[in-house]
């Protein structure tokens, strides 16, 4: 179609007005139609550049659409008037083709003219369809609207610019970033640039090697969260399990046992994440397994049946069993099932045994031990109202307590209460104690209270006011290192109330827990730095700043 605008120009200039082409005579071509040419020209020269920067910048691709809008606007004046002229000066036009508005045929060619990339869109979708199997996922691996969906972004949170130039280099998965060698993948990606004078490639390299290497060494983390005891004990979600060892630096269960649900929720969506009730549920949960997996040492589970702490927990937490009388009532199928509904796989011979060792123990302790016997005392048995009262238990064989004070106030389950009788007379103090099966007989004292003598009243004794903590205040300053490192910056704590910290770069690289830290940006940018404190009591508090690095 280039000849076209030549060969209009060439007429323009030797004062041609009339041509006989295919029968069109008297043709005469006025200056618009040599501007409109000229537009056709310029629309070329741009699809030229676009797809020379496609080739040579394949993050291009994503900036092309601007330029492939612009590029129909400009062709469709071109287009209109062709078709305007084809259709008035056609040689033995029909009939219905005499009464068309000619603005109609110059408004319709000039939409034509801007849809004609979404007709070739759809053309080049329905050929798509005819590629085999293999090809098409290769083919649409490539496409530039693909991208935003891969796991290299959503998962791990690669940058598009960086996934896009990946898959260019057949790299598409996780699996397959994580089997790379950081130097070679460098070379491949910088290729172009590594070819250049040598003195000029650090600061023109698009992805240094360090940057490279970070990529992989994530996918590598992600690779390997299979065999984290987040997810092998905890039976975690692999993608929830990568964000907390990512993006909160929590890699242990003890970690998590310790971790405050309100912090995980912040981090999380300072990574864009999506927090509803459903997400803070599941950190809850999470963070109570990862308590009673580090307390499981102490249940009877282990204590007593000897039993090996990873399947105290699996029994503990996912089959809902807590003691060994709750063990030795239960069929072995039914715990297998309920562990099986967990994804957690245990022998069925090693439950069985379980099973029967929790019956044997419960019932030698059960026929061993004696009823339990209740017994008192108190500190004081007479005196003025108001009496105050510490009543300490002496009991045997008790496993709880049921005290009754006589005064209608109601009953109290503590071991050694102490209670005050705040008016004048007898009371009949009754206890009475279980060992779990078995209830003891009542014991019983009685507590007299005396009627008090009248009060001189003597003047108040003014007390110190107490002192209260000081409150939660997150606050830091952030420095330079040295002119030389303008990548560099030194964080310092000036929080008050605080006893943990966690520090948020704003680059997608691991959160810092130490109080005062350094810290080194892969390039420059605006990033927001986030330090959320907390005083270890439930209360938390963040303070955000933004910090320009520039490049050196």
């Amino acid at each position: 179609m280039l000849v076209w605008p030549v060969v209009l120009i060439y007429f323009y200039v030797k004062s041609i007005k009339y041509v006989a082409f295919n029968g069109i005579e008297n043709l005469t071509f006025p200056v618009y139609i040599i501007a409109a040419s000229f537009i056709g020209v310029l629309s070329y020269l741009f699809l030229s550049i676009e797809d020379t920067f496609c080739d040579l910048v394949p993050e291009y691709k994503k900036r092309s659409i601007a330029w492939s809008y612009l590029r129909r606007i400009l062709i469709a004046p071109f287009i209109a008037i062709i078709g305007f002229y084809l259709i008035n000066y056609l040689p033995n036009k029909p009939e219905e083709l005499k009464n068309i508005n000619d603005h109609f045929v110059f408004v319709f060619s000039f939409f034509a003219g801007v849809f004609t990339k979404s007709i070739e869109e759809w053309i080049y979708a329905w050929v798509q369809k005819l590629l085999p199997g293999d090809k098409l996922k290769e083919f649409e691996s490539r496409d530039q609207y693909n991208v935003d969906e891969s796991d290299l972004v959503k998962k791990l949170r690669l940058d598009e610019d960086l996934v896009y130039t990946l898959y260019n280099e057949r790299i598409r998965t996780i699996e397959d970033l994580a089997s790379c060698d950081p130097e070679e993948l460098s070379k491949r990606i910088n290729a172009h640039i590594l070819d250049s004078d040598e003195e000029n490639q650090r600061k023109d390299l698009k992805y240094s090697k360090r940057q490279i290497q970070a990529c992989i060494e994530k996918a590598q983390k992600y690779m390997g969260i299979d065999e984290s005891e987040l997810v092998t004990i905890l039976k975690m979600d692999k993608d929830f399990a990568f964000k907390l060892y990512n993006w909160a630096n929590i890699r242990t269960i003890k970690e998590l046992s310790t971790s405050n649900e309100q912090l995980i929720r912040n981090i999380l969506i300072d990574w864009n994440e999506k927090v509803d009730d459903e997400t803070t549920k599941k950190i809850e949960n999470y963070i109570e397994a990862a308590k009673e997996y580090v307390d499981i040492d102490g249940s009877e589970l282990v204590t007593i049946l000897d039993m090996d702490k990873g399947l105290a927990f699996e029994i503990s937490h996912f089959a809902n069993i807590k003691t060994i009388r709750d063990l030795s009532n239960k069929e072995w199928k039914d715990v297998y099932k309920k562990l099986d509904d967990y994804n957690v796989k245990v022998d069925e011979n090693k439950i069985k045994r379980c099973i029967e060792a929790a019956k044997n123990t419960f019932s030698a302790n059960f026929n061993a031990r004696a009823p339990p016997v209740a017994d008192f005392d108190a500190d004081t048995k007479i005196g003025v109202e108001p009496l105050k009262v510490q009543f300490t238990d002496k009991s045997t064989g008790a496993t709880s307590w049921q005290w009754d004070f006589g005064d209608q106030t109601g009953a109290s389950t503590e071991q050694n209460p102490a209670h005050e009788f705040s008016k004048a007379g007898s009371y009949d103090v009754f206890l009475k104690v279980s060992n779990g099966e078995v209830h003891s007989t009542p014991k019983s004292m009685q507590i007299t209270v005396t009627q008090a003598s009248p009060v001189i009243q003597t003047p108040p004794v003014t007390q110190a006011p107490p002192v209260t903590p000081a409150q939660l205040i997150a606050d830091f300053d952030v420095n330079k290192t040295s002119d030389s490192e303008l990548l560099k910056f030194q964080f310092t704590d000036k929080s008050t109330g605080a006893a943990s910290w966690q520090w948020n770069f704003g680059d997608h690289t691991e959160i810092s827990k130490e109080q005062n830290p350094s810290h080194e940006f892969l390039k420059a940018g605006d990033y927001d730095v986030v330090l959320t404190v907390n005083d270890n009591k439930g209360k938390i508090d963040e303070k955000r700043k933004t910090i320009t690095v520039t490049s050196p």
